[in-house]
């Protein structure tokens, strides 16, 4: 049995639109967040999917217990 955990960091969905904030604040509050992340923006639902993809393919059997943050190099600042 394998058990393997991704962390994604901020991640473009559409949850932010539902806070109950207004676009101004929204956007405000994304400029903020993307200033944190190395790569300089949130990240894409399909690269979270990638990375779990991944992990339930043959290619990465020998990957156990392991947690891969997929953050945009957000957690290494």
């Amino acid at each position: 049995m394998r058990v393997n955990v991704v962390s994604p960091g901020p991640v473009q969905t559409p949850f932010y639109g539902k806070l109950g904030f207004d676009a101004d604040t929204l956007d405000t509050v994304a400029a903020q967040i993307q200033t944190q992340v190395p790569l300089g923006r949130f990240g894409k639902p399909e690269e979270i999917a990638s990375t779990v993809l991944h992990l339930s393919t043959p290619k990465s059997a020998f990957i156990v217990g392991t947690e891969i943050i997929v953050d945009g190099g957000m957690i290494q600042l």
